[in-house]
C-alpha cells in the first residue's frame, strides 16, 4: 500500500510539473490545468511533432494530460522544444489527431532553428579551417626558422673547427720559431768569437 502510495504521489507531481512545463512553453496566457494535448478548436495553439519522433510521440497526444503514465510525463517534460513545440493554431484542427501536425506544415520555426544551427555549423567550420592554415602557416614557419637555425649552427661549429685548427697551427709556428730563437742564441756568442778572431788574425799578420 505504501509503495501504490508513493507511486500516485510521484505520479501527480510529474503530472503537475509537466502542466507547468508545457503552460510556460505555449507562449501565451494558458492556466496549467488548461493545457491539452489533444486542444480544441477553440485552442490557439497545436502540437507539432519532428518528422523523425512522429511515430514514437503521436501516442503522448492521443490522451489527455490526467491519463499518462509517470514515464509519459517524463517523456513529455525531456520532449519539449526538442522533439515537439506549440505553434499556433491556424487552422484550427478538426479532430484529435490533426493536432498533431509534421514539421513539413506552413510553420517552419523547427525548420529555422534547423537553418540557424548548420549555418552555425557552417561558420564555426569555415572559422576552424582559417585556424587550421594559420596554424599549418606557422608551423611551416617554425620549420623554416629551425632549419635556418640548425644552418647556422653547423656554420658555427664549422667556423670553431678552422679557428682551433689555425690556433693549432699558430701554436706549432709559435713553437718553431721559439726554437729559431734559441738556436741564434747559441750560434750568434759563436759567431762573435770566430769575427773576433778573424779580425785579430788580420790584424797582426
Amino acid at each position: 500500500m505504501a509503495k501504490v502510495r508513493l507511486s500516485n504521489l510521484e505520479r501527480r507531481r510529474l503530472r503537475e510539473e509537466c502542466r507547468e512545463l508545457l503552460s510556460k512553453h505555449i507562449g501565451i496566457k494558458v492556466h496549467p490545468s488548461q493545457v491539452r494535448l489533444m486542444p480544441k478548436s477553440s485552442d490557439p495553439y497545436r502540437w507539432k511533432i519532428m518528422p523523425e519522433k512522429e511515430e514514437a510521440l503521436s501516442g503522448l497526444f492521443s490522451k489527455n494530460i490526467s491519463d499518462h503514465s509517470i514515464r509519459a510525463y517524463r517523456e513529455l517534460c525531456e520532449g519539449v522544444d526538442k522533439t515537439f513545440e506549440a505553434v499556433s493554431s491556424t487552422p484550427p484542427p478538426t479532430n484529435a489527431l490533426d493536432s498533431v501536425v509534421s514539421l513539413q506544415g506552413p510553420e517552419e520555426s523547427f525548420s529555422a532553428k534547423i537553418e540557424h544551427l548548420e549555418n552555425e555549423s557552417a561558420r564555426l567550420f569555415h572559422e576552424l579551417c582559417q585556424w587550421r592554415d594559420k596554424a599549418t602557416a606557422e608551423s611551416k614557419g617554425r620549420q623554416l626558422a629551425e632549419e635556418e637555425a640548425n644552418r647556422l649552427y653547423d656554420t658555427n661549429q664549422q667556423l670553431q673547427d678552422r679557428i682551433r685548427d689555425y690556433s693549432d697551427r699558430a701554436n706549432y709556428l709559435t713553437g718553431r720559431v721559439m726554437k729559431c730563437f734559441e738556436g741564434l742564441d747559441k750560434v750568434l756568442p759563436v759567431l762573435e768569437e770566430l769575427k773576433s778572431g778573424l779580425t785579430l788574425g788580420v790584424s797582426s799578420g
